[in-house]
């Protein structure tokens, strides 16, 4: 079954990102975790149990990555940012003036295929952009992509790579079979 296929329990969501139950509950109350056409199903009354799409794990993990990072006072705007990497998709596009993109293609919700090397996120403060490399972004191309003086880092293929293990995942056929053409 594919990613983006399965649900899962809160029990299951909270082992895979590492936020506690009471925060998971929290962050649902005050419409933290979004989702656009991918929201959580189910919840709100009593006998109703949650079920988070894998989007919405991604989104839970790495929101809590970039609290962790240096947003831990801004958990909205946090998963405001997550949710641009959890639910968006780019690269692998033509630009504008019709060439080919160098960025390669990234799926809603996972890294770039790890033969590109670690999926890095950049979170400034009017922007979040994901950068691809095997070598990694130099600091004047992540203020650049921030559009900001300051902004925080993660490595976004760790935080999936993480999340696949604690559902006894694997990470990297996972991405093989995202992305077959890169395999």
């Amino acid at each position: 079954m594919a990613l983006h296929d399965l649900k899962f329990s809160a029990a299951d969501t909270v082992r895979a990102t590492g936020v506690s139950m009471d925060t998971l509950q929290n962050w649902m109350k005050r419409g933290i975790v979004i989702g656009a056409d991918r929201k959580v199903e189910g919840g709100g009354s009593q006998g109703k149990h949650r079920l988070f799409s894998f989007h919405a794990v991604m989104q839970i993990a790495t929101a809590r990555a970039l609290m962790e990072a240096g947003m831990e006072s801004a958990p909205k705007k946090a998963a405001e940012a997550a949710a641009h990497f959890a639910h968006v998709s780019g690269g692998g596009a033509a630009t504008w003036d019709g060439e080919h993109s160098e960025t390669p293609e990234r799926f809603p919700g996972v890294p770039f295929h790890h033969r590109h090397g670690h999926t890095i996120f950049v979170v400034g403060k009017h922007a979040a952009t994901l950068v691809a490399g095997a070598n990694g972004p130099t600091y004047s191309q992540m203020k650049h992509e921030a559009v900001s003086d300051s902004f925080v880092v993660i490595d976004a293929s760790m935080v999936f790579y993480q999340v696949c293990a604690n559902l006894d995942l694997d990470p990297l056929r996972e991405l093989d079979k995202i992305y077959p053409n890169e395999a």
